[in-house]
């Protein structure tokens, strides 16, 4: 039988690992969003903070919704040129991750 210290041993990666895709989803997503804003090549620091806000204030489950749901809105403005390419790269991210 497992001792206590290794459940909180195996709890703390699993916490890590939900961490670590939080982290890698949001900066994907605020990457897809300037992109399709053009912030690349004309930065705009007010529509990058905007982008940077909207993900930030998103949980994990809402990050993963924002995928499933197509576009990505944030206020006024659509971004969802870049969602299904990302969405696919997560995956492949994801399962990756788990068989190593």
């Amino acid at each position: 039988m497992p001792s206590l210290d290794d459940v909180y041993r195996k709890f703390g990666f699993a916490a890590e690992a939900a961490q670590l895709l939080e982290t890698e989803l949001g900066n994907g997503l605020f990457v897809a969003g300037a992109v399709d804003a053009d912030l690349i090549d004309n930065p705009d620091p007010i529509k990058a903070r905007e982008i940077w806000e909207f993900v930030n204030r998103q949980t994990l489950g809402q990050l993963l919704k924002s995928l499933n749901r197509g576009p990505l809105v944030f206020g006024a403005i659509t971004y969802g040129s870049n969602c299904r390419c990302f969405q696919e790269s997560m995956l492949i991210t994801a399962v990756y991750s788990t068989t190593c």
